[in-house]
């Protein structure tokens, strides 16, 4: 089930809700001076969702979905020729990372930099091989 779905107070939920507000910020704040002086450099972050399985509470995957697109101008007949890219970029979770730790050690206005439950890795430092 979802992350959101599982947390089980209204204040967690709101944590979680927060947390992705947080993570497309940090994004946004990162992006220009990395992953958007590529081919694509519009890019943007839409979603980041995680499954949690209902029965023992661990996170079972977390995937952040990223878009973009490349504009041209055909100089033959003036039309917009526009190239759209997709990205699903896995999170490394540690197995057996409850979801109550994982809301909780993302829960600062940094989540991207935050090292993740049973781990020194952070968002950030996983987005370096999918981007």
């Amino acid at each position: 089930m979802d992350i959101l779905d599982y947390l089980p107070t209204w204040q967690e939920r709101d944590g979680w809700r927060e947390t992705t507000y947080w993570l497309k910020q940090n994004f946004d704040d990162v992006c220009l001076d990395t992953f958007c002086e590529g081919e694509y450099p519009n890019l943007e972050a839409l979603s980041y969702r995680c499954s949690v399985d209902a029965g023992t509470g661990y996170v079972t995957e977390c995937i952040w979905v990223f878009a973009a697109s490349r504009e041209e101008i055909s100089p033959a007949d003036g039309k917009v020729v526009v190239e759209p890219r997709i990205w699903q970029c896995p999170s490394p979770i540690a197995s057996m990372t409850r979801a109550q730790d994982l809301a909780a050690a993302l829960a600062n206005d940094n989540p991207l930099r935050s090292p993740l439950p049973h781990s020194d890795t952070t968002l950030y430092d996983s987005l370096l091989d999918c981007l």
